[in-house]
């Protein structure tokens, strides 16, 4: 009687250690995402900001959110925690964030409405284009292109842009002319991009664009 009721707290630590090494390994295989989600969370803050002209924090904030695009895509490989949830999760959360972001931006009068259209327009495009092209797929994996990912750098970069003129970092000029060409520019080339897989249909790999 002694011997067993001795055992029963070193069971009960073994499966309290048990439960807590599952969780820790749960927790380190969602890693990513969960760092590619503060990117979303990261919106609101954002805008809270902006609403009370603290441009330099916005942008700070703003700043260590666009990092965490590539740094949630570098933990997933090193950690070997990829998925084709992550895979979706992060070109939707980008999409969403700079969004809301350029709508925000555009209502302030920071930059042209028909800019911000194309921004948002262009996104809510290919969210249905890749379902289609997944469908059109047969369920094989998409695989970013090369000018999706470079789209999303401009735009992250011009709203950085915007963020800094508003709080008199940089002037109005020459350098915000080049981001904006260069956002209207990878959109544009990222469209022509979806427009020639729509047309290859199944016989080609589908992309995220």
């Amino acid at each position: 009687m002694a011997a067993a009721a001795n055992g029963r707290p070193e069971r009960r630590l073994n499966a309290g250690r048990r439960l807590l090494a599952r969780a820790a390994a749960a927790a380190w295989r969602q890693l990513a995402n969960a760092i590619t989600l503060a990117r979303l969370v990261c919106v609101l803050p954002i805008w809270m900001l902006i609403d009370d002209a603290r441009y330099e924090a916005a942008l700070l904030l703003f700043a260590v959110a666009a990092v965490s695009d590539a740094v949630d895509g570098a933990v997933a490989k090193l950690t070997g925690t990829a998925s084709a949830f992550g895979a979706v999760l992060d070109p939707l959360v980008d999409k969403l964030m700079l969004g809301c972001l350029f709508i925000v931006a555009g209502t302030l009068g920071w930059t042209s409405l028909w800019l911000v259209a194309l921004v948002v327009g262009r996104d809510m495009a290919l969210a249905v284009g890749v379902v289609r092209l997944q469908l059109l797929a047969h369920s094989r994996p998409l695989e970013p292109l090369l000018i999706g990912k470079l789209c999303t750098m401009t735009q992250f970069f011009f709203f950085g842009v915007l963020l800094a003129e508003a709080g008199g970092l940089v002037p109005h000029g020459i350098l915000h002319y080049l981001a904006a060409a260069a956002v209207v520019l990878t959109a544009l080339a990222s469209l022509a991009a979806y427009l020639w897989f729509a047309r290859a249909g199944s016989h080609t790999s589908a992309a995220r664009v």
